[in-house]
């Protein structure tokens, strides 16, 4: 099969997803992107230039698959050919994703708008595909109440038809695991984007709770213009327990700090999937992860906590027994590592033909 993936936001997980695919599918798969920024006027324009580049082209396509950040049914109705089948992959949505409060769209009441160009697009497709359980449930969950807040209109039928068509299709992942550092004292990792949706408040106030205990810390992720005062607040309250404090360029250097963490702490209010999470579980760190979202996916109830409290008493028993652990976690994952789901990735994209 000749597969083209249309990405208009081709950086991070997505980039990362359209160029491993690329690599390790048994199908001719080409890209066709736009830089990872200004994700809004993407999901706005990116339909108009993909269909503008590949109308003079006219090179033909067995599939077309397309991510969340582009409007799907503003492209296909400008695309010279309608024969092809096309498929959206969800790595997130604007309906159920947490929006920031300080956003200007939610104080005008634009966002909307958003999570409306995803209900059109999974409309228009042939196939959708999410990339967790918890996503496709929450997302086939959210369109009534979602649907419901304009002024008319009956979408239960429209509904039924995206449901029927959507199915799960986990990231896959290429994942690296280096041999497994021992350190003298646990080493506690943060490895996620430096955003509100990480929710960092409750990270550093579960370490402030075991400041009596003997720990250190590796900080890693992308920061933004925007990235939330605890950041600056805990790198001085921390500063003598700190290993690296901030973003890590160079890929193999990364994996050199996740061989380091013992204990990964999370504490996101929203992951679609969680690909930081798997990458370090897979490394061999022990998670510590809320009972909700996609981690049920990826680990079973003893690594779960249920509030707060639960979140306190796993730390410290993570950090006063750490040195017992083996890194056999690393196993629960290992599903997702593209040698072992590439197969099934290839037949079910040969399904949407």
């Amino acid at each position: 099969m000749k597969i083209l993936f249309l990405e208009p936001f081709y950086a991070g997980s997505h980039r990362r997803w359209c160029e491993e695919i690329q690599e390790f599918s048994s199908h001719d798969v080409h890209i066709l992107s736009l830089s990872g920024n200004h994700w809004k006027w993407r999901m706005h324009g990116a339909a108009v230039e993909f269909a503008e580049n590949l109308n003079v082209k006219r090179i033909k396509y067995d599939l077309i698959i397309a991510s969340d950040f582009l409007d799907l049914a503003t492209f296909k109705s400008l695309f010279w050919d309608q024969r092809v089948p096309f498929a959206l992959y969800f790595h997130e949505n604007q309906i159920t994703y947490p929006w920031s409060e300080k956003d200007q769209d939610v104080f005008l009441k634009r966002d909307n708008h958003y999570g409306w160009i995803n209900f059109t697009s999974a409309l228009v497709a042939d196939c959708c595909f999410f990339n967790s359980n918890y996503h496709l449930r929450s997302f086939i969950q959210a369109l009534p109440s979602f649907l419901a807040q304009f002024p008319d209109g009956n979408f239960k039928h429209s509904i039924d038809l995206i449901s029927k068509k959507s199915k799960v299709l986990h990231l896959g992942m290429k994942l690296n695991r280096k041999l497994k550092v021992k350190n003298m004292k646990p080493v506690i990792l943060w490895n996620h984007r430096w955003e509100y949706d990480k929710n960092p408040s409750l990270f550093f106030q579960a370490l402030e709770a075991v400041q009596d205990l003997d720990w250190e810390l590796i900080v890693l992720g992308n920061s933004y213009e925007r990235e939330p005062s605890e950041f600056s607040k805990y790198h001085s309250v921390f500063k003598d327990r700190i290993i690296q404090w901030g973003y890590v360029s160079e890929i193999n250097d990364y994996h050199d700090m996740l061989a380091i963490a013992d204990i990964l702490l999370t504490t996101s209010i929203q992951d679609f999937f969680g690909g930081s999470v798997v990458e370090a579980i897979y490394a061999g760190a022990f998670p510590i992860l809320p009972n909700r979202l996609a981690y049920m996916e990826h680990v079973s109830d003893r690594y779960l906590y249920n509030n707060e409290s639960e979140l306190d008493d796993m730390l410290r028993l993570a950090i006063a027994e750490f040195s017992s652990w083996d890194s056999r976690t690393s196993k629960m994952v290992e599903k997702y590592n593209w040698v072992n789901c590439i197969a099934m990735y290839d037949e079910v994209f040969e399904t949407c033909i």
